[in-house]
C-alpha cells in the first residue's frame, strides 16, 4: 500500500511540474506578444510622424 501511495504522490508531483512549466511557457509567449505589439505601435507612430512632417511642413 505504501508503494502505491508513493507512486501516486510522484505522479501528482509530475503533473504539477508539467502544469507549472506549461503556465510558464504561456506567460513567456504572452510577454513576447506584448513586446512585439508595443514595437509595432512605436513603429507605426514613427511612420505616421514622418508622413505628417513630409505632408504638412
Amino acid at each position: 500500500m505504501r508503494q502505491l501511495d508513493q507512486i501516486a504522490f510522484k505522479q501528482q508531483r509530475a503533473q504539477q511540474i508539467y502544469r507549472e512549466q506549461l503556465n510558464k511557457k504561456k506567460m513567456e509567449q504572452k510577454e513576447k506578444r506584448d513586446v512585439s505589439v508595443f514595437v509595432i505601435c512605436i513603429g507605426l507612430g514613427c511612420v505616421a510622424l514622418a508622413v505628417y512632417e513630409v505632408l504638412f511642413h
